[in-house]
Parts: C-alpha cells; sequence; structure tokens
C-alpha cells in the first residue's frame, strides 16, 4: 500500500523540512519519485497559505496528516486545494487524525488509512469560557464543504453528529454508515484489534475554571511570555528562537493547562500571587507527562527519542547533570547537546516532547501496553545486548557490576558511577536491534515511570 512507502521513506528523516507556523510541514520525495507533504500540528489560520505555497510547488503529490485538529476555516481551504490538485491523503500507521484534521484528509480524490491509525469526527464547536458549545453555523459550512466534495448526506451527518466531547470513528466497521470510500491496511492476521466503538469518549469534559479573574492559559498565553520565560533560562541565538516556538505551543496545550490547573488547585496554589510555585508544579507535572505520554506514542517516536536520549547521555560530563538530575528543572544543556546535531533535530525532539505532553495530558490515544510474551522476549535478549556494550566500553563484567550497585545507592558520592553506567545502557538501548529492541524500549519506558 502506498501509506506504507510513504511510512518506510518518512522513518528515514524528514529531509525537507519546511517552516511552518503552528502546524509542521515536510516535504520528503519518495523512491518511486511522488512527492509527499506531511501535515503534523493543530492547524491554524495562514496554515492554508503555507499549503498553497507547497501546493504551487509540487503539482503531484500525496499527503500524510497527523494531528488532533485545529481551526476549521484553514482547514476547509487545505481540504479543497488537496481536492483541486487530485492530491492523495494518507494517515500513516498508528498516527492520529481527528476534527479538523479529517476534514482535510476528506479532501483526498484517494484516501488511505494506516493500520491501527485512527480517523475521528465531531461536531463543530465553540470555546466559551471552558465550556464547549456546538456551533450551527460552523456545521452548516462542514456540511457544504462535504458536499461540494461530492459526499452524501450520510457522510454530512457523520460528520457532524458526534457531540464536541465525543469522537466517532472511521474504520472498516463504519464506513458504510459513514458512505466515505478508502483504502485501509489490515493488522497482522492474529493482532487485530478490537475496534473502538461509534462513539469514544476523546475529549475529557472541561473542569470549571480555578480562578474566577483570570486563567492560567490566558497568562501563559500572552503575546511575548513564551520569550520571555525562554530569556529567563538563558536561552541565546537560534535555541532561544527555538525554545520560545516550543514554550509557545506547549501553552497552546488546552490539556495541559487543565491538569496544571487541577495540580494547583490540589495544592491550594494561586499561579497570580504563586508564580514560583505555580511554575515548580508546571515542570514538574510536564517532565512526568513526557515519560509517561512516550507509552501512546508511535514506535518510530519511541525509537527517535531514544536517539536522542543516547546522544544527551553520550555528551555529558562525569556527573550526567541532565540525566541524573531530579531537581525538576528545565536544563538548557539538554537541548543545547541535541542542537549539536543539527537545528533540525532539537526541532524533531522538542516536538516529540510537545507531542507525549499532550498525549498524556489529553489522555490519548491509548498507551500501547506489551503482552508478558513481548516482555519476556526483550528482557530476555537485553542482557546479551548490555554484556556487548559493557566489553565495547572496556569494562570488566565485575566492574560493571560494581558500578551497577551505585544505583541501590544513589548518593552524590555515587553519581561518576552511575553516570558511567547510563552511558554505556542507554546508548544499547537505542541501537537494540529488531522487534526485541522496540519491545525493550517501551519496557525501559515502563521503569523511568515506575522511578517517576
Amino acid at each position: 500500500m502506498r501509506s506504507l512507502i510513504i511510512k518506510a521513506a518518512l522513518a528515514l528523516g524528514l529531509a525537507h523540512p519546511i517552516p511552518a507556523l503552528s502546524a509542521e510541514f515536510y516535504n520528503q520525495t519518495l523512491d518511486d519519485g511522488t512527492e509527499a507533504i506531511l501535515i503534523m500540528g493543530d492547524i491554524v489560520e495562514g496554515d492554508e497559505e503555507r499549503f498553497r505555497e507547497l501546493s504551487i510547488r509540487f503539482p503531484h503529490a500525496i499527503v500524510g496528516l497527523e494531528s488532533d485538529g485545529g481551526q476549521l476555516i484553514p482547514a476547509l481551504e487545505i481540504g479543497r486545494l488537496i481536492r483541486l490538485r487530485g492530491y492523495e491523503t494518507a494517515v500513516l500507521e498508528e498516527d492520529i487524525c481527528a476534527s479538523a484534521c479529517a476534514l482535510i484528509w476528506m479532501g483526498g480524490v484517494r484516501k488511505t488509512l494506516g493500520r491501527n491509525a485512527g480517523l475521528g469526527f465531531h461536531a463543530s464547536y465553540l470555546d466559551r469560557e471552558g465550556r464547549l458549545v456546538e456551533s450551527g453555523a460552523a456545521n452548516a459550512l462542514v456540511g457544504r464543504y462535504l458536499t461540494q466534495l461530492n459526499y452524501s448526506e450520510d457522510t454530512v451527518l457523520f460528520a457532524t453528529l458526534a457531540p464536541p466531547e465525543e469522537i466517532w470513528w472511521l474504520n472498516e466497521h463504519t464506513r458504510e454508515l459513514a458512505g466515505v470510500d478508502f483504502e485501509q491496511d489490515q493488522p497482522d492476521a492474529g493482532n487485530a484489534p478490537t475496534p473502538p466503538p461509534i462513539r469514544t469518549a476523546k475529549i475529557p469534559p472541561p473542569a470549571p475554571p480555578a480562578y474566577p479573574i483570570a486563567t492560567l492559559g490566558a497568562s501563559l498565553r500572552q503575546e511575548g511570555f513564551a520569550a520571555r520565560v525562554a530569556t529567563s533560562m538563558g536561552a541565546t541565538g537560534k535555541l532561544h528562537t527555538a525554545m520560545a516556538d516550543h514554550l509557545g505551543k506547549l501553552y497552546a496545550s488546552d490539556a495541559l493547562i487543565a491538569r496544571a490547573e487541577k495540580e494547583m488547585a490540589a495544592a491550594r496554589i494561586d499561579f497570580r500571587s504563586q508564580p514560583d510555585a505555580a511554575g515548580a508544579i508546571l515542570l514538574r507535572l510536564s517532565n512526568r507527562l513526557v515519560m509517561n505520554g512516550l507509552a501512546r506514542l508511535p514506535q518510530k517516536d519511541v525509537n527517535t527519542f531514544f536517539v536522542y536520549y543516547s546522544a544527551i547521555t553520550r555528551s555529558e560530563g562525569r556527573t550526567c547533570e541532565v540525566s541524573l538530575s531530579n531537581e525538576g528543572k528545565v536544563k538548557l544543556a539538554e537541548f543545547r547537546y541535541v542542537q549539536a546535531l543539527g537545528d533540525e533535530h532539537l526541532y524533531e525532539y522538542m516536538r516529540i516532547i510537545r507531542k507525549s505532553i499532550e498525549a498524556e495530558a489529553a489522555g490519548s490515544p491509548a498507551r500501547i501496553t506489551l503482552g508478558p510474551d513481548q516482555v519476556g522476549v526483550a528482557e530476555a535478549a537485553w542482557p546479551d545486548v548490555l554484556l556487548e556494550a559493557v566489553q565495547d566500553n572496556g569494562w570488566s563484567e565485575e566492574d560493571f557490576a560494581i558500578a551497577s550497585s551505585a544505583w541501590d545507592n544513589p548518593t552524590e558520592s555515587n553519581r561518576v558511577m552511575r553516570c558511567s553506567v547510563l552511558k554505556t545502557m542507554i546508548p544499547a538501548i537505542a541501537t537494540m536491534e529488531g522487534m526485541a529492541g522496540d519491545w525493550f524500549r517501551r519496557v525501559y519506558l515502563t521503569y523511568i515511570q515506575e522511578a517517576l
């Protein structure tokens, strides 16, 4: 299937990143010469013009989508451009495309869903002080758009009937009801997941605002606030630009803000009068969400995260001041180490961090869990991989065993030994091959989560 070709090509690296506003746009030439355009992240005003520029550059292309949605008007315009150009659309294996993103996907003259991909619809809505209110006018625009694309009344109803806090998923079991034709890569025999019911809760009802006058989100989203935070952290130059962009996108996450407000309410902290305490909670929460959220991401993202984690540990000094820190602070060194690989790697690392935080804060997509057999295979393969890494690094088994015992007594005096162990283990985990490697990276995430 074409979507699998795209997946394989993009897994080799997004060779031509194209600067974007909120959504991220990438271009890749596939082995058969086809141009692929990948759109990732929230759709906002102005993204339709960015896509229009791409459509001029690439008159023949297939569009891959990964997004929880965004603003309706630019999404509809992108969908129209896709149909006008005769582009194909695809949601790749295990990726999610919902809300406004799903409407973009509908513009494809040929549409594909990868294995375990999620494509979901719900009614358009307005956010009125945390209360999601369905918008009849917006739904009318969606109906007109789908009609212009020659979809039936059944399709319009399927795309607009689910209330804002729910999702109707399109898959093999609902395609007839939706009246939408598409190709779908099938799961391996014997491993087909149970399809979600047509009405699946996805967006939790927003909690009442914790503060009556101002909200945490409004404060964090003030113009220039993210840039000021990046400055306060000591970021300069290109790193400052990247960090301000990263923080701005994090602060735009309604799910993260809702979780942070809940944590602050539980701690009886008012972020306006206690900004330092509020900042500590936000940092701790973000760190925890990253590690937990990775369990919800596709394997490609998990593998890429470990590549960057390995680069960080290899770059650190004798005491692993970032990896072994328990201060709950953002350390710029972490991002500088990744930036040393190239600016494009820094932006990719930040994207995975944001994606993990958003997934865990929103509780979607579902965690990817391993069965006992998979865990057993992964853990059985790990000792041999570790032994090879120990020998390659010039350790004796006895010395490494002594150094490893430092993990049972994590004192400051043991920090050098613990750092040496980490510098051996993490690169080995990052390069562990095959399915056993994929599984063990997920197993190791559970070790970190338990430590948190």
